[in-house]
């Protein structure tokens, strides 16, 4: 028989064990409030489309932001890099079809003066540019004109810094990028092995362009016999005149919203210092996840002998979970209640509400799928939606919606239905030549995915995180759940997919970890901040004065500096995340900072 004080004693360690359990979830339960979204509070700003900044000629005498383009602006190439490099770093662009038409005026010099090689009419143009470099006018040439015209003109040769053109096509066994020009620091992009042919989509048959001697080679191709630096195939080099400084590329990579990181560089190697505005945002996006209704069940089966929602639980959240807390990323997933609604498999709301539980533990945030495989309207799949998520989530605001293949005036009906009323951004997926972020409408924000997180990256997607990361510090990795759900190879199993994703995310941005980790809703917010960013800037010794207009709550900005470093600031927080690379956050409209010499050490008294 029990004594009463064994009864009592037995009684206390059995009210401690159920506290000891029930606690934590009592905790979890009154902190992660899974029915309403954190970020709808504190993500706001009145910026609308009305707020971009829009830069005249005006503003260059006191911007002192001002390019001039020998080019198309509107061909889908190297006019679409240079008129998305320009709206981001808030510079007046000029555009002529030749640079005779281009008029001197010495109180509105440009930075510099980019050259669509398409539109370099040699003969008559050399000697014209020939002048503007005794100016002290900076030229980019975008790409090579004709090799043959080019052997024939010294003149040319001369101005672009080339001592002698030995081949009109050479096969090079890789690219060197060289630490400097880009984010990210030095790449060597060469095959390995022949199993990975397909990496290497690089330009790498190229003229062999020898610079010549006081040039600078920011990228070069790569031989297997053993010669020296300057002997190499230059891919991008600069070439010195004076003041002036004329960049040459040889290849194909100002093309697209690829190329802007490039010629932010090159401008940042013409002066002392470069400091730029950006976004600061590092997005990770999960499409169709969670998928909350049994679709597909019997291939999963086959495949995992477990039900969609087994697998995800089982096997995909603790994956995605690792990745995260390695990369120290946030996610936001686009939630798929179904996909097809012509059958009788409906998603589950318990299910909903244990994904949405953990999801709130990341900070993480939902958003909409607008994916569909079968669906008799459109319309339906909203109301479906909309109806099965209000029953456990009737309060949750939505703050973005993945478009798919749906086109730009359906994703403007879809919008004005309930389901997707509080959308703040559309995500679409990347287009080279269209632009990374922008608006959708008045008010609503478009932000464009940059790479595939499924995907064994190619030498030219990995060689764009650098140029995107340095003109931007923006990326957007999305991973699509369907390319598990419906797997088409065996490429598409969980356990290889997962391999590669962990991999390139904690492979590729690693480089980048010093940016801020995002959702889309706060991503939003900072491009709403960057778009209606306008900024002044001047220095004077070692000392940089920024002012800031259209300026709410914080800004960001990117400061390199060439054998300097950051003594002091006022009106901001700074970091150095990279070598020479300073990130800024502007708290007030008014920022100084104050520069020393690297290496030398400041004595107080």
């Amino acid at each position: 028989m029990v004594s009463r004080r064994n009864f009592i004693t037995i009684t206390l360690i059995m009210l401690v064990l159920l506290f000891l359990f029930q606690a934590p979830e009592v905790i979890r339960e009154r902190m992660y409030d899974y029915g309403s979204n954190a970020y709808a509070k504190t993500q706001k700003t009145t910026f609308d489309r009305q707020s971009v900044v829009s830069v005249t000629k005006k503003d260059v005498k006191q911007s002192g932001r001002y390019i001039v383009f020998i080019g198309d602006l509107d061909d889908h190439a190297t006019g679409s890099t240079i008129r998305q490099w320009c709206a981001y770093s808030k510079r007046y662009v000029e555009c002529y079809s030749s640079i005779s038409d281009y008029t001197y005026e010495k109180d509105q010099i440009p930075e510099a003066i980019v050259i669509d090689s398409d539109c370099l009419q040699i003969e008559k143009d050399t000697e014209i540019l020939e002048k503007i470099t005794r100016k002290g006018i900076h030229l980019i040439f975008c790409g090579l004109p004709e090799v043959d015209q080019l052997k024939r003109n010294e003149q040319l040769k001369t101005l672009m810094g080339i001592r002698a053109v030995l081949s009109d096509g050479i096969r090079v066994k890789g690219i060197h990028l060289f630490d400097g020009l880009l984010l990210g620091g030095e790449q060597i992009y060469k095959l390995e092995n022949s199993d990975e042919k397909f990496k290497q989509d690089l330009d790498i048959v190229i003229p062999w362009c020898q610079p010549a001697s006081g040039t600078k080679t920011y990228m070069a191709g790569m031989m297997d016999e053993p010669m020296k630096n300057e002997e190499f195939p230059a891919v991008i080099w600069r070439n010195s005149i004076g003041q002036s400084r004329i960049f040459v590329v040889n290849g194909d990579y100002i093309n697209g919203n690829a190329g802007i990181g490039f010629l932010e560089g090159m401008l940042y190697e013409t002066d002392s210092y470069a400091l730029y505005p950006i976004i600061n945002a590092q997005n990770l996006v999960v499409l169709n996840y969670p998928m909350l209704a049994s679709e597909n069940e019997e291939e999963m089966i086959r495949l995992y002998s477990r039900k969609p929602q087994a697998l995800f639980r089982d096997l995909v959240w603790p994956g995605l979970s690792v990745v995260m807390e390695k990369s120290k990323k946030k996610m936001t997933c686009m939630l798929a209640p179904q996909q097809d609604y012509t059958d009788y498999i409906e998603p589950d709301p318990d299910h909903l509400v244990h994904d949405m539980k953990l999801l709130q533990e990341r900070q993480g945030e939902a958003g909409i799928s607008g994916t569909v495989r079968k669906v008799n309207a459109y319309e339906t799949k909203l109301k479906k939606d909309k109806i099965f998520l209000d029953q456990k989530m009737p309060e949750y605001e939505f703050l973005s919606f993945y478009q798919d293949v749906l086109t730009k005036k359906e994703t403007e009906q879809a919008l004005h239905s309930d389901l997707l009323s509080s959308v703040r951004t559309v995500l679409t997926d990347y287009d080279k030549s269209e632009t990374l972020v922008d608006y959708l409408n008045a008010d609503i924000i478009r932000q464009r995915t940059t790479d595939d997180g499924w995907s064994e990256q190619t030498f030219s997607e990995n060689l764009r995180i650098h140029s995107i990361e340095t003109a931007l510090g923006y990326s957007n990795i999305a991973i699509d759940m369907n390319r598990m759900l419906y797997p088409q190879s065996e490429e598409d199993t969980w356990e290889k997919l997962y391999d590669r994703f962990a991999s390139n995310v904690t492979t590729y941005w690693k480089a980048y970890e010093g940016f801020e980790a995002t959702t889309l809703a706060e991503s939003d917010l900072r491009i709403r901040r960057f778009l209606a960013l306008d900024y002044t800037q001047e220095r004077k010794d070692h000392t940089i004065h920024l002012k800031l207009e259209n300026f709410d709550e914080e800004a960001y900005f990117l400061l390199r500096l060439h054998g300097e470093t950051v003594k002091n600031m006022q009106g901001a927080g700074y970091e150095k995340i990279q070598k020479g690379v300073w990130l800024v956050q502007a708290q007030q409209e008014q920022v100084t900072i104050t520069l020393g010499e690297e290496g030398k050490r400041t004595f107080h008294d």
